[in-house]
């Protein structure tokens, strides 16, 4: 699990999960799409009201990322959240409310 404060990362591992993980699934995207898997050049199509939002410390998917596909996004907003790794809505649930609050 990918969290930037260590105390968070505590905290997440004492809640309680399904257990189920979606490996098989992951295992076979990396061996077989992902080589290909590039949707880049369709995001300027998008004509919804997009919003993306990234943990600063993102290793799983880099806040370059994210930017990247606001910019590509027609009208898209990026929140970027300073003290999270890949899971806002767990490292900083306050701020992450407030995010989605906003958003609606």
């Amino acid at each position: 699990m990918s969290f930037y404060s260590e105390e968070k990362l505590e905290e997440a591992l004492k809640l309680p999960n399904s257990g189920k993980t979606v490996g098989n699934r992951l295992n076979y995207f990396r061996q077989v799409e992902y080589k290909d898997y590039d949707v880049r050049q369709k995001l300027k199509f998008v004509k919804i009201p997009s919003f993306i939002y990234c943990g600063k410390h993102d290793a799983q998917c880099p806040y370059i990322f994210s930017r990247e596909i606001a910019n590509l996004i027609p009208n898209a907003t990026l929140t970027k959240f300073e003290e999270s790794n890949h899971n806002p809505f767990v490292e900083e649930i306050d701020k992450f409310n407030q995010f989605v609050n906003d958003t609606l």
